[in-house]
C-alpha cells in the first residue's frame, strides 16, 4: 500500500475512504497533485482569491499560464455585470465572452436575480472550481449578506437559476464544504453571538442592581447618577436592536437552509473535519430545524412548491404548522391511551416527507 512519508494533504473524508486505500496508484496521484497546490485545501479560509479548476487534468505551469491569460471581452462582460447593464451583458455573451468568472462576480456583489439567471443560463461550467462551484459561491456570498445586516432578498430565486442551469447542490468547496456546510457554519456564528449577548445582558442588569439609588446621593452626584442612567438607557436599546437583528437573520437563515434541503442538499455529507452540516449546530438548533430520526428530505415537498407556484419556503412554513397540529393531536391520544402510531409525524414538530 502507498506509504504518505510526510503530512497528508488529502481530506480526512478522502484520506479514510476505504476505496480510495485500495488503489494505491490514485492515492499517489492525488497526493502529488494536493501537495502541490495553491493552498491547503483543507483550510476553508485560504484560496480565496486563487482562480484556477483544478478539476481539470492540467498541470499546474498550465494553470498558472491560462491565469496570466487577459481576455478583454471577459472584463467588459464583468464590469457590465458590476454596473448593472445587461443589455451590454448580452452583447458580450452573444460575443462568446467566458461567463464563470462574471457569473461569480455577481453572486459576490449581489446582482439581481434577472442578471445571475441570464448569467447562470449561458454558463457551463457551473460546478467547477472557478474558484469554487457555483452553489458553493452562493453561499459563501449569502452568509456573508447576513451576516453584514444586508437582506436577503432574492437569494433563493439565484439558487434556483443556478440549479435549473444544472448546478449541483451538494457540489464541494474548499474545505470540502458544501453550500450546507457554510450555511451551518454561520448559523454557529450566530448562536455564539447570541449567547454572548444573553451574558453580556446579564452582566448589564447586575451592573443595574449593584449601582446604588439615587434618592440619597450627593447633589455634587447628581450628574454621575443622570450619565449613569442615559448610558444604560443607550446601551439597552442598543441590545435590543442587535438582538431583533440577530433573530431576523436566523429567521431568514433557516428558510435558506430549508430552501437548500428541499432541493436535494444533504446534510449528512462530510467536510474536511469529517463533520456533517448538523454535527457544526446545537442541539437547540438541530431541534429546530430538522427532524429527529432522518437527516434529509426527500424532494416532494419542493416538487409540490414548483407546480403550486409557491416557495418552498412558504411551503416548509404550512408543513411545518400542519405538523404541529398533527402531534399535538397524537400528544392526546397518548394521553387517554389512544393510538399514537400516526404516520408522517417526528420529534420537534417537523414532517417526515418519504
Amino acid at each position: 500500500m502507498y506509504k504518505v512519508d510526510k503530512a497528508s494533504m488529502l481530506p480526512a473524508v478522502m484520506r479514510n475512504d476505504p476505496c480510495l486505500a485500495a488503489r494505491p496508484d490514485m492515492r499517489r496521484s492525488m497526493e502529488e497533485w494536493w501537495g502541490g497546490s495553491l493552498w491547503d485545501p483543507r483550510d476553508p479560509s485560504s484560496g480565496e482569491f486563487f482562480g484556477s479548476d483544478f478539476t481539470c487534468g492540467s498541470s499546474m505551469r498550465d494553470v498558472l499560464a491560462a491565469l496570466r491569460l487577459s481576455d478583454g471581452e471577459s472584463e467588459r462582460l464583468a464590469l457590465a455585470v458590476a454596473e448593472g447593464d445587461l443589455v451590454e451583458a448580452e452583447r458580450l455573451l452573444a460575443a462568446s465572452a467566458d461567463v464563470t468568472p462574471a457569473l461569480h462576480l455577481a453572486l459576490q456583489i449581489g446582482a439581481a436575480p434577472e442578471t445571475v439567471e441570464l448569467l447562470a443560463a449561458c454558463c457551463s461550467r457551473l460546478n467547477v472550481w472557478l474558484p469554487e462551484p457555483a452553489v458553493v459561491t452562493w453561499a459563501r456570498a449569502t452568509c456573508r449578506a447576513a451576516l453584514s445586516g444586508r437582506p436577503l432578498r432574492g437569494a433563493t430565486a439565484k439558487l434556483d437559476s443556478l440549479l435549473l442551469a444544472g448546478a449541483d447542490v451538494n457540489s464541494i468547496g474548499r474545505g470540502c464544504e458544501t453550500a450546507l456546510h457554510i450555511l451551518a457554519r454561520t448559523l454557529q456564528l450566530l448562536w455564539q453571538e447570541s449567547q454572548r449577548y444573553s451574558l453580556r445582558s446579564k452582566s448589564l442588569s447586575r451592573e443595574i442592581q449593584e449601582h446604588p439609588s439615587d434618592k440619597n446621593v450627593f447633589e455634587g452626584s447628581a450628574v454621575t447618577a443622570l450619565l449613569f442612567a442615559f448610558n444604560v438607557e443607550r446601551r439597552c436599546n442598543q441590545r435590543c436592536h442587535e438582538s431583533s437583528t440577530s433573530q431576523e437573520t436566523q429567521q431568514e437563515l433557516n428558510k435558506l437552509w430549508h430552501d437548500l434541503v428541499s432541493r436535494g442538499a444533504d446534510a449528512s455529507m462530510a467536510d474536511g473535519e469529517s463533520s456533517s452540516a448538523l454535527e457544526r449546530l446545537s442541539a437547540t438548533q438541530c431541534t429546530d430545524l430538522l427532524v429527529s430520526k432522518r437527516r434529509t428530505y426527500a424532494m416532494r415537498r419542493y416538487h409540490h412548491a414548483r407546480t403550486s407556484h409557491t416557495s418552498s419556503s412558504e411551503q416548509w412554513d404550512i408543513s411545518r404548522s400542519s405538523a404541529r397540529s398533527v402531534a399535538e393531536t397524537v400528544e392526546e391520544k397518548s394521553k387517554i391511551g389512544g393510538d399514537t402510531d400516526t404516520p408522517g409525524t417526528a420529534v420537534g414538530g417537523a414532517m417526515v416527507c418519504g
